[in-house]
């Protein structure tokens, strides 16, 4: 009886350890800024930032630099990033990934993959994902790029960011209040559209 007892505690003590089953990251498919569709299944096997952002917000203008820098250091590592712009004009978003000369796929957000992801309230919001597509971290506000790239190397090693907790929640959404949530610099609340100017399916007023 004494040795069964110390087999079951030793399995929990173990279990304990262990990561628990992370998030898998909700399927969508959005159009990109020359209204061709892009879907979340396409990045498989690639470590994927995901940037929730809007030219409106301040804060998300100075990370896209950032946002440039890893994918240029990192695109040899299997690193992809894609931004979900909340904003209502693609016009306005074409013209500012031109001018930015932006170099990675924007996409034109939906109310419905917001609410997908746990509800984006405040901007920039940034995931990041593994390579089998699913969230191991979920940032609030503006990001280091130092704390990406410590992220990222993890992730290349096939390891959990280290700073996430032992304790994952298996099923979005992900709440503000999650365990995944880091709360970084400066973000802004997402602007609701006007009654006189409703978002279609497509993200396109």
């Amino acid at each position: 009886m004494c040795r069964c007892r110390w087999l079951v505690l030793f399995m929990l003590l173990c279990s304990a350890g262990a990561w628990a089953e992370i998030a898998s990251a909700p399927a969508f498919s959005l159009k990109n800024l020359s209204g061709e569709e892009v879907k979340l299944e396409s990045f498989l096997g690639k470590v994927l930032i995901l940037n929730f952002w809007a030219v409106y917000c301040p804060p998300c203008r100075d990370e896209i630099p950032s946002l440039i820098n890893l994918k240029k250091k990192f695109a040899g590592n299997g690193l992809e990033i894609v931004g979900i712009s909340v904003d209502q004009n693609p016009d306005k978003v074409s013209e500012f990934v031109t001018e930015q000369q932006i170099p990675f796929p924007v996409l034109m957000g939906t109310k419905e993959v917001s609410q997908a992801f746990g509800g984006i309230n405040a901007i920039p919001t940034t995931f990041l994902i593994d390579r089998n597509l699913n969230i191991v971290k979920k940032h609030i506000g503006l990001v280091e790029q130092k704390t990406f790239e410590e992220e990222l190397r993890q992730l290349f090693d096939g390891a959990v960011p280290a700073s996430l907790p032992a304790s994952l929640p298996v099923t979005l959404p992900v709440s503000v209040s999650s365990p995944l949530v880091a709360s970084d610099g400066e973000a802004v609340p997402v602007r609701q559209p006007e009654a006189s100017e409703p978002v279609s399916a497509s993200g396109t007023p």
